[in-house]
């Protein structure tokens, strides 16, 4: 079954232990060769440049082959599963695969709080702020720059397009980067931009906006480039994106929702779902009716053993975080909790189409 989904021995996940082994510091998992060619050269500063969906399929479509990005892609690497943004941004700051960190997509029930969590805004079902953040909390992770920056082998750094103390340009971006790569000592860059996702969810992944967005981003990375010298700079992504042919609510299947126990948590394409007590047979049948063959049905048991979430040495978070079953399309298809959701968003994210897993690795040697 795993053979749909991540690829464990070349993914952003590896990339990350590549990084931590280049600097002396201890990785849970194989690294990748490719990076650690290119980390072995001992550059003054890394750089990576992590573009939220900018997807294989995305950066091959809207650029043209004599594009900065494409000229300098040296490899396809995997996501993590799911290949969404909360489980692949943590496993790259973390160098933990998502069944070590826990942080599996965008919801996830806690049964500290009883409720379904949205972990990056840390809030809750009814939309209201959590006083302490629950994945903090409950899931705490210590990232690669803290690691870095305790090994005394270069001073590691995180930028990101968001909050408060975000860059709000790409100019403001290359500012950043340039000054701290003209400090005295080496550096450790780790650089966030939330698009094109952004844009991909609302527009689509093959819309005009995409592209100029994607055409603004080679842009930027090319000019960053010819103003750094002595310095790495290595592009990827979190996961690609699919257009969702098929947005479906599933509060228009009454006797699905009826076998459950709460509404489902991870994302549209990948649902967590807790089976009320002796409704088994009831949640597979009605799964049948409502979606046909258009789902995988996927028990907590099978999940586990099958590794599809990575290797682990203990299976603890898992069992905790998981329901009795995970649904996942294996079309187009995404199946949403609220109508709103399902109206809102074309492209999507974090299932098992090779567009949504399939990323870029990108090197520039500067």
């Amino acid at each position: 079954m795993n053979d749909r989904f991540a690829d464990y021995g070349n993914s952003i996940l590896n990339l990350s232990c590549s990084i931590l082994r280049a600097y002396g510091c201890g990785c849970r998992h194989p690294t990748l060769p490719a990076a650690d060619k290119l980390l072995g050269k001992g550059f003054k500063n890394v750089v990576l440049l992590l573009f939220d969906g900018l997807g294989t399929d995305a950066l091959e479509h809207h650029l043209p082959e004599g594009s900065f990005l494409r000229r300098h892609q040296i490899s396809r690497i995997s996501s993590v599963f799911p290949p969404t943004t909360t489980a692949a941004t943590t496993s790259v700051i973390s160098g933990l695969s998502p069944a070590e960190h826990g942080w599996l997509g965008w919801r996830l029930y806690f049964s500290e709080l009883d409720d379904n969590i949205d972990l990056f805004p840390n809030t809750g079902l009814d939309g209201k702020a959590i006083k302490r953040h629950a994945a903090n909390t409950y899931l705490p992770n210590k990232n690669i720059m803290q690691t870095i920056n305790e090994s005394g082998k270069a001073r590691a750094v995180s930028l990101r397009s968001f909050g408060a103390d975000g860059y709000k340009s790409r100019r403001g971006m290359r500012r950043q980067i340039l000054g701290l790569c003209k400090e005295r000592g080496g550096h450790f860059i780790y650089c966030y931009d939330s698009q094109p996702d952004a844009l991909m969810h609302t527009t689509g992944c093959y819309s005009e906006k995409t592209r100029r967005e994607i055409i603004r981003i080679n842009r930027a990375v090319q000019k960053l480039c010819a103003r750094l010298k002595n310095t790495l700079v290595m592009v990827t992504a979190d996961h690609g994106l699919i257009d969702a042919a098929d947005s479906r609510c599933i509060l228009d299947y009454p006797k699905l929702v009826d076998t459950l126990e709460r509404l489902p948590s991870i994302e549209p394409r990948v649902l967590n779902c807790f089976v009320k007590k002796g409704r088994d047979a009831d949640f597979i049948a009605e799964c049948g009716n409502a979606f046909g063959d258009d789902v995988l049905i996927v028990s907590k048991a099978q999940a586990i053993e099958s590794g599809i979430f990575g290797d682990t040495e203990s299976n603890a978070i898992l069992e905790k975080r998981l329901g009795d079953y995970l649904l996942i399309p294996v079309t187009a298809m995404a199946i949403h909790n609220t109508y709103a959701s399902a109206r809102k968003f074309i492209g999507v994210h974090a299932g098992i189409d090779k567009r949504e897993l399939e990323v870029p690795l990108i090197a520039v040697e500067t």
